[in-house]
Formats: structure tokens, sequence, C-alpha cells
């Protein structure tokens, strides 16, 4: 939350109770959606759309000309979540060597690499 800073965070709130978060870290003409945040209780009602509507209309004021997002490769939800708002550009792909033995699931295929998630 420190690179984020309170003057680019959003909540959304239902009745009371705060539903959902959105951080906006900014730097020139880049900037990351980070954190996006919303209780399980309130997904797929519309509250994560309208942070992400919100952090993209600051963006577009703030004269950024990249902004990303990072999910975890397993979060198959996000990544839809993203795609859907118009986040269907790659920019990094981070790879793991897993050492632990941990059991992943089949994942994406990549310029014919296929991957685990």
């Amino acid at each position: 939350m420190a690179k984020v800073g309170c003057d680019r965070l959003w909540v959304a709130v239902h009745g009371d109770v705060v539903v959902g978060l959105v951080g906006l870290i900014h730097a020139a003409e880049e900037a990351e959606i980070e954190p996006l945040v919303v209780s399980e209780d309130y997904r797929k009602k519309g509250a994560g759309e309208k942070l992400v509507k919100t952090v993209v209309s600051e963006a577009r004021n703030l004269g950024v000309k990249l902004l990303n997002v990072k999910p975890v490769a397993r979060n198959t939800q996000a990544i839809r979540f993203f795609y859907k708002h118009g986040f269907k550009n790659l920019g990094e792909i981070e790879l793991f060597l897993d050492l632990s033995g941990h059991e992943w699931e089949p994942g994406p295929k990549l310029f014919g690499c296929r991957f685990s998630l």
C-alpha cells in the first residue's frame, strides 16, 4: 500500500460495508493496477467493474499510456475479468521452476509450449 498512497486508492462500499478496493501505482506514462480486491460475496455483482472503470479513468486523466495488471496465472477468473475489460496485450511472462514437488494444474499453450498453473 505504500507504493499506492491514499490519493490513488479507491474503495467500493455497499451500505456501510467496504466490499472492495483498487489502487493505482503511477510512474510517468505507465501505471499498474495494484491491488484489486473484491469480497467474495460481492464478486460478479459489478463492484470490480466499477473499481476498474474508476482506475482506468484516473489513468487516462493522468496521461498514462500503458496500464498494466499482473494477475497470478492460475487465477483464470481474474484473467478473464481483465480480458473482458480490455486488457488484451501481453507484456511480461513470469516462469517458475518448481523444486517443491507441488502438483500443478494443466495450463495454456503459448508459442508451442505447454505450461502448468
